[in-house]
């Protein structure tokens, strides 16, 4: 038994009731699966710790130009779609100015993740 009060089976037992009684072997190929994915998650964990431990700052200008560029080129866009959609725009252009929200979405999303990360 384990847990905070002691009211739960270990891993790879079940029925408390009848004193948590080993899993049938059939369950291995579940475990197994579980392993995998716990091994998974431990290497990805160590990966964004070295990540996190070892972070440098890049000094790329060219490739701080060319964010600068796409920067632009996404507020261009996000511009043409609004001026597209205040002028009475028809159904095909209001669905880009849906997609373009949805770009900028899931940027901010990204964005997120990326601070989380760090």
């Amino acid at each position: 038994m384990e847990g905070r009060r002691c009211d739960r089976c270990k891993e790879n037992k079940y029925n408390r009731q009848a004193g948590c009684v080993d899993c049938p072997p059939c369950y291995n190929l579940i475990q197994d699966a579980v392993s995998l994915q716990r091994s998974k998650l431990n290497e990805m964990t160590t990966t964004l710790d070295k990540i996190k431990n070892t972070l440098t700052v890049s000094d790329d200008q060219d490739f701080e130009d060319k964010l600068a560029q796409v920067q632009s080129r996404v507020e261009q866009l996000w511009n043409a779609a609004r001026a597209a959609a205040g002028a009475g725009a028809g159904a095909d252009e209001k669905g880009f100015l849906e997609k373009i929200n949805d770009l900028r979405e899931k940027i901010k999303g990204l964005d997120t993740t990326t601070k989380q990360i760090k």
